[in-house]
């Protein structure tokens, strides 16, 4: 079994019973997973045990972070090397104030929360020193931009000069990470990556009925964008759709041919029904829709129109019947 580890989660929602209901909630609370998404499972268990309800009858919207702490057999480890408190009571006040100060996001709620814990909290001056020590180490990092208020942006970090191939992985990067930190579990398979949404995460962003995708580096960028987009974060997209194409592979292999030559990344998506898109990185957008008309390529917004193309433009043998059985489902 994985060794569980613990999760700070910050969560707000409502019951799924009756949306126009005034059963808004929130909490904040600690708890234990192998994973971020093992720790959501877990507290939303909780709460609907606590509140009588059936699974999945609960909302919400989460950010879960990672403490640092791993369970030690089946006790909790005390934050410290050494414990100078022998009140279980007091240790827990202990743990509570090292944990706040360490997710403090900027200099006067770090402040706001060192005062409030030294009138609150009366410990060992051995303690004290130890929280102390805690308190001037976040300080530290939030003056040097280590720990700061959460960016739902993709764009974050990137490094000025960075070229296009390392934009890309940036994005695919801090993905993975923003879509972990609101409780999805996202683990690489095989040159994709196996993402899994928690049952109380709503509304989805994606297809009724499923909770678990095989996604490869372009889908996980756009899953991502559209969870912030849920999250009503104000997104500006990094990756820009040029359209589908039909073309032959001899013809689509010129077509990248040409994009390496220039510099630009070119990437291909080919959906459930084997319908081809072309995307590029939304900076490179200009370029890249220059070079398309200089090599006649066409491009289209919906591909279930086949009156858009003509014998000549390449259309799959297969193409006619993946349509039919797409406009059957």
């Amino acid at each position: 079994m994985d060794r569980q580890a613990e999760y700070f989660i910050e969560a707000m929602g409502d019951v799924r019973l009756d949306p126009s209901l005034p059963n808004w909630y929130r909490f904040t609370e600690r708890w234990w997973g192998v994973d971020e998404y093992d720790a959501l499972t877990n507290a939303m268990l909780g709460h609907e045990k606590l509140a009588k309800l059936d699974k999945g009858y609960l909302i919400v919207r989460a950010t879960v972070r990672a403490t640092g702490r791993r369970r030690q057999g089946n006790k909790s480890p005390y934050p410290f090397d050494k414990c100078y408190e022998t009140n279980p009571n007091v240790k827990g006040d202990v743990t509570r104030a090292w944990l706040r100060l360490q997710f403090c996001e900027t200099e006067e709620k770090l402040h706001a929360y060192w005062h409030s814990i030294k009138e609150k909290y009366t410990f060992d001056e051995r303690t004290w020193s130890q929280v102390e020590a805690c308190y001037l180490r976040q300080l530290q990092r939030i003056r040097l931009g280590e720990a700061g208020p959460i960016r739902y942006e993709l764009r974050h970090g990137l490094p000025e000069c960075a070229g296009e191939k390392e934009t890309f992985l940036h994005y695919v990067k801090r993905a993975v990470e923003l879509l972990r930190l609101s409780g999805y579990r996202v683990q690489k398979e095989a040159g994709k990556y196996l993402v899994q949404r928690p049952l109380w995460l709503d509304p989805s962003p994606f297809a009724r009925g499923s909770s678990e995708w095989r996604a490869t580096p372009l889908d996980l960028i756009l899953i991502c964008e559209r969870m912030m987009t849920q999250r009503q974060c104000d997104v500006i997209p990094v990756m820009e759709c040029h359209g589908y194409v039909f073309a032959s592979e001899d013809k689509i292999r010129d077509i990248f041919q040409k994009f390496t030559e220039k510099g630009i990344t070119l990437i291909l998506d080919v959906d459930d029904v084997g319908a081809k898109s072309l995307y590029t990185l939304a900076e490179a957008a200009g370029q890249a829709r220059d070079l398309f008309a200089q090599l006649q390529v066409k491009l289209v917004a919906d591909y279930t129109d086949p009156d858009a193309f003509h014998e000549s433009d390449g259309l799959p043998d297969d193409y006619y019947h993946n349509l039919d059985n797409m406009l059957e489902r």
